[in-house]
């Protein structure tokens, strides 16, 4: 049994945090994974499931002044809420409605680190990734929805049936706000990607019962992982070493560039005002073709 500290108590181990912690690869997470854990636990001065919505929020919110007087960095603070959310919600996949994870409403600290305009694509090098991925429907599309609409690898993941909405002719994806989206949002899609999606969606094929539309080989739910891999081949088939973030900058920087505001970037893509000023920054670097990438009425 690993070292849980004083207050994780053996029948949490042994029931949720161990076979939660079977579900990583890497040893060395498995080990940071405890000791985001044991500090929590020993911050609050209870076992995991006794953590209350109350603890978790008075825990960040004393965090989050320690980022501002700089005794923890933002990205310590945002890795500790996605171990703790990703324990929590294997907790409800065996609970059920017996368990609530207490951090699913916390804010995630915004990061900012520095973005290199050189490594994101040029729309040149983005339609050879396109070519190179032309004969997998799901990776075109999934390049399509992050290159063109700026939607990140974790609300790729969420994307099911449910998630589509029809406005007048016009298809968008809505996501409900959780830990990792800073609230709700809505994302309307260009006319040529909206087609890619409907007609994607009405393929025939496995769908699970809450409607994912991306899985893996193994019939489950695309998860991150998955989503690098795909990405890292086909990139790779281009030619390129980018990732699926970069194909992501690449949509940001072209809004920036096409003129569009501060606050419709914000709203469309759900980042912060630190996050779209540096976006902003980038394009005096990167100055491909503007208004390429997004239809911009869809925006505005």
């Amino acid at each position: 049994m690993r070292n849980y500290g004083t207050f994780i108590e053996k029948e949490t181990a042994s029931t949720y945090i161990e076979p939660f912690l079977s579900t990583l690869r890497a040893e060395r997470t498995k080990t940071e994974y405890v000791g985001y854990i044991r500090i929590l636990c020993e911050y609050v001065c209870k076992d995991f499931m006794e953590i209350t919505l109350e603890d978790a929020h008075r825990t960040f919110h004393n965090w989050k002044e320690r980022i501002r007087s700089g005794e923890l960095s933002k990205k310590t603070v945002c890795v500790r809420l996605s171990c703790y959310n990703s324990l929590a919600r294997y907790i409800e996949s065996v609970e059920g409605e017996e368990y609530r994870n207490p951090f699913e409403h916390i804010e995630r600290p915004e990061v900012a680190d520095k973005i290199n305009p050189l490594n994101v694509p040029t729309l040149e090098e983005m339609d050879r990734i396109m070519s190179a991925a032309s004969s997998d429907t799901m990776a075109f599309l999934i390049f399509a929805l992050v290159s063109r609409c700026a939607i990140s690898a974790t609300k790729i993941t969420h994307i099911t049936k449910d998630s589509v909405i029809n406005e007048g002719g016009r298809v968008g994806l809505i996501f409900s706000e959780t830990a990792a989206y800073k609230s709700d949002n809505v994302v309307m899609l260009p006319d040529d990607v909206a087609t890619l999606f409907m007609n994607y969606i009405q393929l025939p094929g496995f769908r699970d019962k809450e409607g994912h539309i991306f899985y893996n080989k193994h019939n489950r739910p695309l998860t991150i992982k998955n989503l690098d891999t795909l990405a890292s081949k086909y990139i790779g088939m281009a030619g390129y070493k980018y990732t699926l973030k970069d194909l992501r900058s690449l949509a940001i920087i072209e809004m920036a560039n096409a003129g569009v505001s501060e606050a419709d970037i914000m709203r469309y893509v759900n980042i912060g005002p630190m996050r779209t000023r540096q976006f902003y920054e980038a394009t005096s670097v990167y100055n491909e073709c503007p208004a390429n990438a997004v239809n911009y009425r869809l925006v505005v």
